[in-house]
């Protein structure tokens, strides 16, 4: 059985990540980790009355029982979003964890023996998070798991197609084919993308090459465009693409610290939910 981890910070944003997790769940029979994070505030003991023990205790209190109330809150909008039996549809486990976001995933992933992370983002970006990214962003680039990137409080939904934007490198053919059966378990088709900038040759025996392998589980769609970004979006509105699966690359420290990469910008763009691979 897979197992699916999504965080929450009780947000309607997470709430709606995760009903998104038990619909993908109930189809690829999946269990789901519900994972919440937090911390103690930094505080000065000289000037407290109270001992910081005593904050970090009734702290702990507090986040117990806000996790406990979400868990009533979930049941309830699982109900009212076809879950009959709410929560008892699907095996359900939840983490309350002191500690870092990013780090407490990294451990929930080996622990819990994670396949896929789904995570809700505002998508808005501030200066702060122009800067330093989102916690979406530092999630998706930072573990080694398939993650699912969420935009706002989506809507629970039929999708028909998930679209797989690929440079046509020999390494996507691993990722596509794990497109091919995750949309074989959702029973949805699969759009195969690339964009065409001005240096490059049509790729008709790349394409052809491709399009053998794999068969009519397939469809491979080319785009003219110098703007990848741009041409990505307009493929997912054009061939009705519902979910958009990427792969994303390591690069050298200084690239990554001074560029953003094409999976952020289109995550950032695309209104969609964003599979994320890591090669």
């Amino acid at each position: 059985m897979k197992t699916i981890l999504v965080p929450t910070d009780f947000s309607e944003i997470a709430d709606s990540a995760v009903l998104f997790a038990m619909q993908i769940a109930s189809k690829i029979d999946a269990k789901i980790v519900l994972l919440h994070t937090y911390n103690y505030p930094l505080v000065d003991p000289q000037n407290l009355n109270i001992s910081v023990n005593y904050v970090a205790a009734n702290l702990d209190l507090v986040e117990f029982e806000e996790f406990k109330n979400n868990k009533k809150h979930l049941h309830d909008k699982a109900f009212e979003n076809g879950f009959e039996k709410g929560f008892e549809n699907i095996e359900m486990t939840h983490r309350l964890v002191l500690g870092e976001l990013n780090s407490t995933i990294k451990e929930c992933i080996t622990e819990e023996k994670i396949d896929l992370l789904v995570m809700g983002t505002n998508g808005e970006e501030d200066w702060f998070t122009k800067l330093l990214g989102s916690n979406a962003d530092s999630v998706m680039l930072n573990v080694n798991i398939p993650v699912l990137i969420l935009h706002d409080a989506i809507e629970i939904a039929n999708f028909e197609n998930i679209g797989f934007a690929t440079r046509f490198r020999a390494k996507d053919k691993i990722f596509l084919n794990d497109t091919i059966h995750f949309a074989e378990q959702l029973n949805i088709n699969v759009k195969c993308f690339h964009v065409l900038d001005n240096n490059e040759e049509v790729l008709n025996d790349t394409k052809a090459e491709w399009e053998k392998e794999f068969g009519n589980k397939v469809t491979f769609h080319l785009h003219p465009d110098t703007d990848v970004v741009e041409a990505i979006d307009f493929m997912v509105n054009h061939h009705q693409v519902d979910i958009l699966a990427m792969v994303t690359y390591k690069r050298d420290f200084l690239t990554e610290l001074f560029t953003k990469r094409l999976t952020q910008k289109i995550a950032h763009k695309l209104k969609i939910p964003i599979l994320v691979y890591h090669a």
